[in-house]
């Protein structure tokens, strides 16, 4: 890593655990590269806790004016939008609710409440996972309903959006991952298991909202996060909710089924770098880490390398993609070789699984 990086993920630690600035080595305060962390918290999406961080400094150590000041100013409007997409949610349960639909509130703002200060996590969408057919048709006849237009939908998968105003709802069914040929396998009998189960139900403005299980929601968000690197890239504020969620969790979740979960999905290798990655190089307890193996410490840093190129959701590299109202199949050639960058850098982590993954995006490009 450059020591920009080094210095972003300090400061990012401060925000994530609390530390004082005290507890580490710095270099001297005039040669840090600020503009670089200011870009890196852009990419990786974590300016609201960079910010935080930096709001810790002494006066004098803080960066110049113009690109701190910059900063509260982003971070205001991330908290403006927390706000607008926290109170949409009571209200899109009720609606649900009255259509015969309850939703499982998933990933982003379902894990953003356990941030230290959930209000400084980039506000995303709305995610919603609906748990059998019957469930995602009449959600997605509501939303049409509330909206008044007819959701855009994904190609071969239960997944549509909506725009409430200016909030993107996503309403997901029958989910897939591809992150290895194992998890293809049994990954159907183990979504269908979890899905029968109960959801945890919590009230916000007297309005009940429903949250996965605790070890449906562990694994899923880990999937999704693998799901993402290694077939787009994934960001860091996806790497911080998946450690949030397991710190915030972690005397709820039974060790041994996560062992077993993880296994039966061929995701223990996965798991065990990402392990590596966050424990040694971001501050997670290594007492609350289940399967936590020192002798992953090079392939974490690799993984960490590796989400350092690609940027929040692959952003960077689909910079390099030609826009949507291109030539067709000029786009899907352009979109196809700059894939290639991703196969092969994750290649360097799980190189059977990249190539398991190439073969799969390959087939599927070609009946779109």
């Amino acid at each position: 890593m450059m020591s920009t990086q080094q210095t972003f993920l300090q400061f990012l630690q401060m925000a994530l655990w609390g530390k004082s600035v005290e507890e580490f080595s710095w270099p001297e305060y005039g040669k840090i590269d600020w503009e670089g962390i200011a870009q890196l918290s852009l990419e990786q999406t974590q300016m609201g806790l960079i910010a935080e961080a930096w709001a810790q400094l002494p006066k004098e150590k803080r960066p110049a004016k113009t690109i701190f000041f910059s900063q509260l100013a982003k971070t205001a409007d991330i908290e403006k939008e927390n706000g607008k997409v926290n109170a949409l949610i009571p209200n899109l349960m009720k609606v649900m609710a009255q259509a015969g639909c309850q939703p499982w509130l998933l990933k982003g703002q379902a894990v953003g409440r356990y941030y230290r200060n959930p209000m400084l996590r980039h506000a995303g969408d709305i995610d919603l996972l609906l748990t059998n057919e019957e469930q995602y048709q009449r959600a997605m006849k509501c939303m049409e309903q509330l909206t008044g237009e007819k959701g855009k939908e994904s190609f071969g998968r239960q997944h549509s959006e909506f725009w409430v105003k200016d909030i993107l709802v996503e309403l997901h069914g029958i989910f897939t991952f591809t992150i290895c040929r194992k998890c293809t396998r049994h990954l159907a009998s183990w979504r269908e298991r979890h899905l029968k189960e109960q959801p945890i139900m919590v009230s916000v403005n007297q309005k009940p909202i429903f949250l996965p299980p605790v070890m449906f929601e562990v694994v899923f968000v880990f999937a999704h996060m693998m799901n993402h690197l290694m077939t787009g890239g994934v960001g860091l504020r996806q790497v911080t909710d998946c450690m949030m969620l397991m710190y915030k969790q972690y005397e709820h979740v039974n060790e041994q089924q996560l062992r077993e979960e993880l296994d039966s999905l061929g995701l223990i290798k996965f798991w065990k770098t990402y392990a590596s990655m966050v424990v040694d190089f971001i501050g997670y307890p290594a007492d609350r880490m289940p399967l936590y193996d020192v002798t992953f410490h090079h392939k974490g840093e690799k993984m960490l390398n590796l989400i350092f190129k690609t940027g929040n959701f692959g952003h960077l590299q689909k910079e390099k993609q030609l826009s949507s109202d291109s030539n067709r199949i000029l786009k899907k050639v352009v979109t196809a070789w700059g894939q290639v960058p991703v196969y092969w850098r994750a290649a360097q982590l799980f190189p059977v699984d990249a190539l398991y993954c190439f073969w799969k995006y390959s087939v599927s490009a070609m009946k779109e």
